[in-house]
């Protein structure tokens, strides 16, 4: 894919604090670029940088391989479109304001109504083209901000979090309606979040940031089970963190040691980043929650057969707390001293009649331990 928008150097400070420091930064065409990371990361500066909204930065923007200057930024910025977590909708219709880009672009009262009435068709606001913006609820009103991002026909989309502050139900679905948009209009896409759990579903690739700066770039999948840093591993819902040390390997595959004389074998190309050594090395066993197998004490492994010598990381554990979770039940159990976390489905959970104190047995297939030098 080619790049549609690059920067270079991008810096941002305010008085002492530098806000933003990035070497490099790239859009590519057609691609959705998800920006997460906690409050104050650099995120939403980051995205302000990129959408010419944000003037007192050092660096460089180059959008379709030419640069953004000063005299070129009005010209540029009718390239994109943004949506923030408050929707700022005139107080007109919804009609009115779906056309609101288009009339300002200079377009015609006929096609700017036809293009208008495909997007809000599209995003379920047709029967509320004369109602007031004002009367809209939280989710209707952002789904009238983005048909009129939408209907200009961006080539860049920016989106900064703008589900935040929907609630639950309305905010699941706008973000499938919103993928099935992207994933048709395919139209280059940034946005920010600090919900791990919309990358998977929107994003194609992922850049978290922390302390103004990118520390990991990735797919969704590379950051959610092979996070760089135990604070990304936080960040992403990876609730099991287990200090040890890096020991003797099983079979060509790294292991660690936890201090409890737990031992867990990862997979062969898991630690991150590159090789630790020398052997004894400090290194975190990241995995999780779903990732952890529970059964009954005494039940045999899936697919029959009891744990033998090419079965890695099974081992007997007790339950000390079960906490409900909606469809699972959160497990923590307990294995030689250390702490695990798991994830169990409600019905499964309750025909266990898990509890605390119940003896488990737990199995955590290698490919899913990833390690990470401290």
């Amino acid at each position: 894919m080619k790049t549609v928008l690059r920067g270079e150097n991008l810096r941002l400070a305010k008085g002492d604090r530098i806000i933003l420091d990035v070497p490099e930064v790239e859009v590519r065409e057609g691609e959705v670029l998800a920006l997460i990371g906690r409050n104050g990361a650099g995120k939403s500066s980051l995205l302000l940088v990129l959408a010419g909204l944000e003037e007192k930065y050092e660096g460089q923007l180059f959008f379709a391989g030419q640069r953004v200057t000063p005299a070129s930024l009005v010209a540029y910025r009718r390239h994109l479109a943004v949506v923030f977590q408050e929707p700022l909708l005139l107080s007109t219709s919804v009609r009115a304001n779906v056309e609101a880009g288009l009339r300002l672009r200079g377009l015609a009262d006929g096609p700017a109504r036809e293009q208008a009435d495909v997007w809000m068709v599209r995003l379920g606001l047709a029967a509320l083209a004369r109602r007031p913006a004002w009367a809209l609820s939280g989710g209707e009103a952002q789904r009238v901000a983005l048909a009129r991002a939408l209907v200009c026909q961006p080539q860049v989309l920016f989106l900064d979090e703008p589900f935040a502050s929907l609630d639950a139900p309305t905010r699941n679905t706008l973000l499938e309606d919103l993928q099935e948009i992207l994933a048709a209009t395919r139209v280059t896409t940034v946005f920010v979040t600090h919900d791990y759990r919309e990358l998977p579903l929107l994003a194609g690739r992922v850049a978290v940031m922390e302390g103004g700066r990118v520390i990991q770039d990735g797919t969704p999948e590379e950051v959610l089970t092979r996070p760089a840093t135990l604070a990304v591993a936080e960040l992403v819902g990876v609730e099991n963190r287990l200090p040890g040390r890096l020991g003797p390997g099983e079979n060509g595959r790294p292991a660690v040691a936890l201090g409890s004389g737990l031992k867990l074998v990862a997979a062969v190309e898991s630690v991150h980043p590159g090789p630790v050594s020398p052997e004894g090395g400090r290194v975190a066993a990241v995995f999780r929650p779903e990732e952890v197998v529970l059964r009954p004490a005494g039940a045999n492994p899936a697919g029959g057969g009891q744990a033998g010598p090419d079965r890695y990381n099974c081992f007997p554990a007790q339950v000390t707390r079960v906490l409900p979770a909606g469809a699972q039940d959160k497990i923590i159990i307990e294995a030689s001293g250390t702490e695990v976390v798991a994830l169990v489905e409600h019905r499964r959970a309750r025909a266990w009649q898990l509890q605390p104190g119940c003896p488990v047995e737990a199995e955590i297939d290698p490919e899913a331990v990833h390690l990470i030098p401290y």
